[in-house]
This record gives structure tokens, sequence and C-alpha cells, in this order.
């Protein structure tokens, strides 16, 4: 008698927690101390990659690529699946241009995440008291205009490329005894509603950078 385990790949967009000491007047140098993520559903993440996935697929077969190109700009993870890394090898044989001339996709002179993270600091430092105080702080300081720096900080929470997928690798499932599937089930750590989950990934001079995942 044998278990299945089909592994999964789940990518979130991290959000920087800035160093209680860091300077945030200087937007070209900010120092964080960890890193977060917006909020996080399995089930939201799994239903959205699928989503994405078949809207690509549709596309495909109407010649229309460049929903795989933005799909592979704004998650760049789906080229561990099977089906993307093969239209994007038979895409590169017809030796035509990937992608159309311009700015590529996702790339931001002010990024939303980053202006989500140094509202959530100012807000930590009682610099601003809400939102709307902390981009008209960013206006003072930063020298944004108020209308970029409240839609970038919305955008993050708003557009898909933000959020987090979820997809499942059955060309990587695996058999396993019961007592083998008990002894992952063993080591892994459950992450419950409500709590949070901080781990160090690295230690540096300035101090360690740490995860840390929250349960909805």
């Amino acid at each position: 008698m044998t278990c299945e385990v089909s592994p999964f790949r789940l990518a979130a967009s991290g959000v920087a927690l800035i160093a209680p000491e860091a300077d945030v007047t200087d937007p070209t140098h900010l120092d964080a101390s960890g890193v977060t993520t917006l909020p996080i559903s399995l089930n939201q993440a799994m239903s959205r990659a699928e989503e994405q996935l078949q809207a690509v697929k549709r596309e495909g077969k109407q010649g229309n690529h460049q929903p795989l190109v933005n799909l592979h700009d704004d998650h760049p993870e789906f080229s561990a699946h099977p089906w993307v890394q093969d239209q994007l090898v038979k895409w590169r044989s017809t030796g035509r241009s990937y992608r159309k001339r311009g700015r590529k996709r996702g790339s931001f002179e002010w990024h939303p995440l980053v202006i989500v993270a140094v509202v959530r600091a100012l807000k930590q430092r009682n610099l601003a008291t809400s939102n709307e105080d902390a981009f008209e702080w960013l206006v003072d300081n930063w020298r944004i205009g108020y209308e970029t720096v409240r839609y970038q900080y919305y955008r993050a929470w708003r557009e898909d490329r933000f959020r987090a997928v979820l997809f499942q690798m059955p060309f990587w499932r695996n058999q396993h005894t019961p007592e083998e599937y008990k002894q992952m089930l063993a080591e892994a750590e459950l992450l419950e509603p409500g709590k949070s989950i901080t781990r160090k990934l690295a230690d540096f001079p300035e101090g360690p950078l740490t995860v840390t995942f929250e349960g909805l």
C-alpha cells in the first residue's frame, strides 16, 4: 500500500519590513529587516493560477501569444510548468520577437509593493495615522505626485500580478508508503488561522533576514 504525493508551487509577492532604525526619507536606499506578504488564501491562489493558465491557453489557440508573455512577466514561477515551458520553446523556435517594443510589463518607476512597505512603516512609527496621511508624507518627502502614490498603493492590492498563485506539479508526483508519508507530515509545520510563523533566512551585519507567514 502506497500514498501518492503531488508537489505544488506557491509564489507570493513579498513586502519588505522596513528596519525600525532605517531612514525612510531616502527612496533610493531602504534597509529591510525582513519580508512579509499580502494576505494569501491557498484556495484562491490555486483558482487564480488555474484561471490564468486556461486564459493563456485559450488565447494561444487563437494565435495570440501576448497573454503568455504577460504571464511570464507577472509570474516567472510558471516557467516551471511543462505547458508553459513547451510554449516558450515553440515560440523561440519560430525566430519571431518574443515581446513587443516598449517598456516591459512589470517595470515601475515607483514599485507598488515598495509603497505598501513604506506606508506600513510610517504608520508603525506614528508618522502617519492613516493611508491618506502616509500618502501626504510621501508627497512631501519623496516628491511623488499624490495621485501616483495613491494609485500605486492600491494597485498592489488590486492587480492579480501581485497576488499569490499556487499550482500543482503532477509531473513530479511520487509514491510513498504510509510510514514515509506520516514522517513527512510529522516534519511539517502547520500554520493555523490567526497565527503567524517567522523564520530566519540569513544573518547580515545589519541584522537577520526573516520571513513571516500569517494564517488567515
